[in-house]
């Protein structure tokens, strides 16, 4: 788990990454860099493939009335 003091801070530095990209590359090089920082190894596909997994279930949740 990234050891962040201040996670709203965080949440805008991703947010701040993602504006302006029609992709989620960003996202993800930021991601990964952070996690390599904090000595946590997962891979570039593994990242993405969660994070897949997490919109999905967030989808879901919507839809449901979950939050």
């Amino acid at each position: 788990m990234l050891r962040r003091n201040d996670s709203r801070a965080y949440l805008q530095e991703l947010n701040d990454t993602t504006i302006g990209t029609p992709t989620d590359d960003d996202l993800v090089g930021k991601l990964l860099r952070d996690f390599e920082l904090a000595g946590i190894k997962i891979s570039k596909d593994d990242l993405a493939r969660r994070m897949h997994e997490i919109m999905f279930e967030a989808a879901e949740e919507l839809d449901s009335g979950r939050t």
